[in-house]
C-alpha cells in the first residue's frame, strides 16, 4: 500500500512540474546570421503548432523576425554584424578528427575573414556571459541556427555549466545546410541535426551522425501555394504534407502554373503575350545594394536591342510589352534599400512591385518568363514554378576562384541536382552585359524554359523532405489515390523540424523540473562593430 501510495504522489508531482500549462517551456535559439534570424521566426511558428502551447517561451538573440514572434532576446545583437550567405568551404576534406577540425579552421585562408568575423563575436558573446545565461534560462532545447564554427564554440562553452551541475544537459539542435562531414566527435557540440541540402557521406565504421534531412522549404512552400491554387491539385494537400505524382509531377504543375499566369496578369494589366521579367534583389541591403544598378542596366539594354522603336528588328515588339516585376520581402532592409535606389534612377519599361504577402511573390514567378534573383531560398521557388533563373551571389573574386576550383556549385538546388541547371552569376560576372545577354538568350529561345523542365524532373521532389510509408495503413508499393496514380508524400520542412525538437523538449521534462518563468533580469546589450 505504502508504494502504491509514493507512485500514486510522484505521478502527481511530475503532472504538475512538467506538463502544466501555467508552467511553459522555455527553448534557447541562436540565430548566427540574419538568414537565419528569418529561419528562427518559422520555427518559432511551427513549434507552437505541433506543441499545440501558444505559451512557450523563446529566448537567446535573434534579429526582428524572431522578435515579432515573441523572442525573450538574452543578448541585444546588432545582426549585420554577421556575416550572411558569404562563401565557405563545404567539401571539406580535413573534418575526419576534432584535432584535424580545429587546425583546418584557422589555416584555412579562404575562410579566414569568416572565421575572423566569427572570433570577435563570440568574445563579445563570452564578454556578456552568454553561456552563463543560457543555463540560468533553463531551457528545455538549445538550438543554433547556421554558422558551424561559432556553434561548436558556443556549445563547448555552454557544456561547462551543465558538467557540475544538478540540472542535465538539454539536446542541442542545429540548423544548418550541411551534414556530410559529421563524425562522432561532432556529438561533443551537437546532438541532432536539422540539414537541408541531401549530401550524406557513409563512413568506414557505418556511423551516420543523428538528424534528418528537412529539405528546401522555398520549393515546398511554392509547390503548396500552386496545388492549392488548383481545385484539383489543392486536394493533394494535407495539412503538415503534400502528395507528389510519381510520373506526371512536372505536368501537373505546369497546368496549375499557367491558370496563376492568367490571373496574375489579369488583375496587374499586364498582357498575356507580353515579356515578364522577375527580379528579387534579396532581403538585405547589401544583396540589394549588389544587384540593383546592374540589374537596372541589364534590363535597360537588353529592352533597347529587343523592343520597338530601338531594335534594329522590325518584328520587334513595343516596349509597353515589355514588364519587370520586382519582388520584395515586406519590411526588410533589402525594401528600403530599392525603394531608395528607384528614386534616384529610373527603371525602363513598365515595372509592378509584389511582396511575400499572401504568397504574391510566387504567383508573380508563375506569371514571368525569365528571372535574375539572388541567391537563396526562392531560386528554390523559381524551380518549382518553371521559372528560368539567374542566380545571383556576392562573392570576392578569390573565393570565386575556389568555389569553382573546390565546391563547383553554390546554390542548394544546383548541389542537390549536382549540375549547373541554373546559371551562377558570381561577383564580377553580374554585369549588366551578361545579364543583358543572357535575357536576349533566354527571349529569342523560348524552349530553355522547358529545356530547364526536364533538368530539374526529379531533383524538386528530392528538395523536399520525403515521408516513409507507414505499412500498417498502406498495403501496395505506393501510395494509390482516387485517379489510380502512384504518389509519394513529403512532408513542411519547419514540421519536420519542430516535431523532431518537441519531441526531444518532452523527453528532457520527464528528467527536469520547473523552468525560468522571466528571463528579463538576464538581459544585456553588446555593442556593434
Amino acid at each position: 500500500f505504502l508504494y502504491k501510495s509514493i507512485l500514486i504522489m510522484l505521478s502527481k508531482v511530475l503532472a504538475s512540474r512538467q506538463f502544466s500549462t501555467s508552467n511553459p517551456r522555455a527553448v534557447a535559439i541562436m540565430a548566427n546570421s540574419r538568414q537565419g534570424d528569418l529561419i528562427g521566426s518559422k520555427v518559432m511558428q511551427k513549434l507552437r503548432v505541433v506543441s499545440g502551447q501558444d505559451n512557450l517561451k523563446f529566448f537567446g538573440y535573434g534579429g526582428q523576425w524572431m522578435k515579432k514572434e515573441g523572442l525573450d532576446s538574452t543578448i541585444d545583437i546588432d545582426m549585420n554584424m554577421f556575416m550572411d550567405k558569404t562563401f565557405v568551404t563545404y567539401r571539406k576534406t580535413k573534418t575526419v578528427r576534432e584535432s584535424l577540425y580545429y587546425r583546418w579552421n584557422p589555416l584555412n585562408f579562404v575562410n579566414k575573414h569568416y572565421t575572423k568575423n566569427t572570433d570577435d563575436i563570440h568574445e563579445l558573446l563570452m564578454e556578456a556571459d552568454l553561456p552563463k545565461k543560457i543555463h540560468q534560462g533553463r531551457p528545455s532545447l538549445i538550438l543554433n541556427i547556421d554558422n558551424e564554427y561559432m556553434t561548436f564554440m558556443l556549445m563547448d562553452e555552454i557544456k561547462k555549466y551543465y558538467a557540475n551541475s544538478a540540472l542535465d544537459m538539454p539536446k542541442r539542435h542545429y540548423f544548418n545546410r550541411f551534414i556530410k562531414d559529421f563524425r562522432q566527435w561532432t556529438q561533443k557540440y551537437v546532438d541532432y541535426m536539422h540539414y537541408t541540402v541531401p549530401l550524406v557521406t557513409g563512413s568506414s565504421d557505418g556511423f551516420y551522425f543523428p538528424g534528418r534531412y528537412i529539405g528546401q522549404y522555398g520549393v515546398y512552400e511554392a509547390t503548396k501555394h500552386i496545388y492549392q491554387s488548383d481545385p484539383t491539385l489543392g486536394k493533394l494537400v494535407n495539412e503538415n504534407s503534400l502528395f507528389v505524382n510519381k510520373r506526371y509531377f512536372a505536368t501537373d504543375m505546369e497546368k496549375a502554373i499557367d491558370n496563376i499566369r492568367h490571373s496574375f496578369r489579369e488583375r496587374n494589366g499586364i498582357d498575356q503575350d507580353a515579356t515578364v521579367i522577375f527580379f528579387a534583389p534579396g532581403n538585405e541591403a547589401n544583396e540589394a545594394e549588389f544587384c540593383c544598378q546592374n540589374m537596372r542596366r541589364g534590363v535597360k539594354e537588353f529592352l533597347l536591342k529587343y523592343s520597338a522603336p530601338t531594335s534594329l528588328s522590325p518584328k520587334a515588339e513595343p516596349m509597353k510589352n515589355f514588364t519587370t516585376v520586382i519582388s520584395l520581402h515586406k519590411g526588410s532592409e533589402g525594401e528600403k534599400y530599392v525603394r531608395d535606389f528607384l528614386k534616384e534612377n529610373e527603371w525602363t519599361g513598365n515595372v509592378v512591385f509584389v511582396s511575400n504577402e499572401e504568397n504574391e511573390h510566387i504567383n508573380a514567378m508563375a506569371a514571368s518568363d525569365m528571372a535574375a534573383i539572388y541567391d537563396g531560398q526562392m531560386i528554390g521557388s523559381a524551380a518549382a514554378c518553371h521559372l528560368p533563373t539567374m542566380n545571383l551571389i556576392k562573392m570576392r573574386m578569390h573565393h570565386q576562384w575556389y568555389n569553382d576550383l573546390f565546391n563547383r556549385y553554390w546554390n542548394d538546388l544546383n548541389i542537390i541536382a549536382d549540375k549547373n541547371i541554373y546559371p551562377e552569376l558570381i561577383g564580377g560576372e553580374v554585369w549588366y552585359g551578361k545579364i543583358a545577354d543572357t535575357l536576349a538568350e533566354w527571349y529569342v529561345k523560348p524552349d530553355v524554359r522547358y529545356n530547364m523542365i526536364k533538368q530539374w524532373d526529379g531533383f524538386l521532389a528530392e528538395a523536399m523532405s520525403y515521408k516513409e510509408i507507414d505499412r500498417s495503413v498502406v498495403r501496395t508499393r505506393d501510395h494509390e489515390l482516387e485517379d489510380g496514380q502512384a504518389y509519394s508524400e513529403y512532408e513542411d520542412p519547419f514540421f519536420v523540424a519542430a516535431s523532431a525538437m518537441w519531441a526531444d523538449i518532452q523527453k528532457y521534462e520527464i528528467n527536469e523540473g520547473s523552468h525560468c518563468q522571466n528571463h528579463s533580469s538576464l538581459r544585456v546589450k553588446l555593442p556593434s562593430f
